[in-house]
Formats: structure tokens, sequence, C-alpha cells
């Protein structure tokens, strides 16, 4: 049985282990990365349980995505992956597999990427067909695992464009919007929409197109998010300068 003195060290290196975790993302949120990475190394001392031995690799999976080092960023992905497997962790899991998913885009490697992603949003579905609306615990859980189900979707959505197909990468963009459709935060909509709009205009759909870029600028006025509004913004363009063309060859 653990002593008073022994429970209150381990109390003591769990705040340490935040502490710096929460150190860890601020430098990295300020675009510190190799302050960042230190300090997520320096959590890895003081870790009491293997959950929080993941929260560290994942952190670095994410910084060194940043640094554009997707190698290691792979390896520390892969690290946190095989510990939420030993857990039996499938949250975990699934978005292990989102992540390494989102590298294997960065390298233009799509069939990997696919494949991840696809594994990803299996184990989302896998899961929240067996959660328990009734138990508010596992109503929090449910939240957590549909903007996981949705992300892998918009993840899928993404590889399908990028691999020209478009019908899969419409239905995948459309399944994410069911998903979220009561969802308060406007990102995953926007985003959606946007996968929606380009493969529209790849096939020649200029009023579904216009209609779903419309959508994600709206959104992204809503959530003030520069990335998403400029896109829109060169999509609405693209799209006006298509329809003038057509409309000056009748």
């Amino acid at each position: 049985m653990e002593g008073l003195s022994d429970l209150v060290g381990k109390n003591m290196k769990k705040n340490k282990f935040l502490e710096i975790i929460k150190l860890g993302n601020k430098s990295r949120l300020k675009g510190e990365f190799e302050r960042a990475l230190n300090y997520y190394q320096k959590a890895l001392k003081y870790v009491q349980n293997k959950e929080d031995e993941a929260t560290a690799y994942n952190s670095m999976g994410i910084t060194y995505r940043g640094m554009k080092k997707l190698e290691l960023s792979i390896k520390s992905y892969q690290k946190s992956l095989n510990i939420m497997t030993d857990l039996k962790d499938l949250t975990g899991v699934a978005g292990a597999y989102t992540n390494l998913a989102n590298i294997y885009i960065e390298k233009g490697e799509l069939n990997e990427a696919l494949s991840k992603m696809n594994f990803a949003r299996m184990i989302f579905t896998a899961i929240s067909s067996r959660i328990d609306l009734s138990n508010t615990n596992k109503t929090i859980l449910t939240n957590t695992n549909r903007v996981g189900l949705a992300n892998s979707n918009l993840g899928l959505a993404n590889i399908y464009l990028k691999l020209k197909r478009l019908g899969l990468a419409i239905l995948s963009a459309q399944d994410a919007l069911r998903i979220v459709e009561n969802e308060c935060s406007p990102y995953y909509h926007a985003k959606a929409y946007l996968v929606l709009s380009n493969a529209y205009l790849l096939i020649k759909m200029y009023k579904q197109a216009k209609e779903a870029t419309t959508h994600a600028l709206e959104l992204g006025r809503l959530a003030k998010i520069n990335e998403i509004m400029e896109e829109a913004k060169r999509l609405l363009s693209l799209i006006n300068e298509v329809e003038k063309e057509i409309d000056s060859s009748r």
C-alpha cells in the first residue's frame, strides 16, 4: 500500500508534468519549436502513467510537423500510437492514425494517407456506435468522437480531392457536414464546404461550387478564420471568372 508521502510525490510529479506540457504548448503556438521540444522532452522525466507519455510524444509529433521534420513527426506519432494501442484507448488510437495520415498527405504519399485515414474513420465509427447516450459522462465522449469522426471524413475528402476521386470527395465532405450539423464550431462546416467547392469546380458544377464557397466564406467571417476566408475569396474569384468566360462565349 502506498504511503501518504508516495501519493504526495506522485501528485507533485503529475502537476510538474502538466506545467511543463503547458509551457511547451505556449512555446509551440508562438512558433518557438525548439524550445517547445525541450519542454516536451523534459516532461517525459515526470510521466506518471502511459497516458502522460503518449501525450508528450503526441505533442512532439505536432511540433516536428510544424518544423517540417516529417520523418521525426511520424516517429513521435508512432510512439504515441503504440502506447494508445497497448492501453486499448480507441479514441487515442484513432486520433494517432488521423495525425499520421495528415503527415503522409504532406509528404504526398496519398495511398498511405488514405489507408490510415480510413482506419481512423473505421475506429471512430465503431466507438460512436458503442456509446450509451443515457450516460452523461459518455455523452461528453460522444461529442469528442463525433468531432473525431467528422475530422477523419474531412481528411478522406481532402485525400480523395487530391486523387481526383471527386465523387468520393463530395460524399466524404457531405458526411462530415452531417456529423457536425449541431456542432457549435463553424470550423468543420467551413472546411467541408471548401472541399465541396473545389470538387464541384473540377466537375464544372459552378452553381453548386459558388453556393458551397459562399457558405464557407460566411462561416469563415463568423469565426474570424483568415485561412478559410482567403481560400473562399480565391475560389469565388475563380468561379466568377469562369462564369464570365461562359457568358461571353454564348
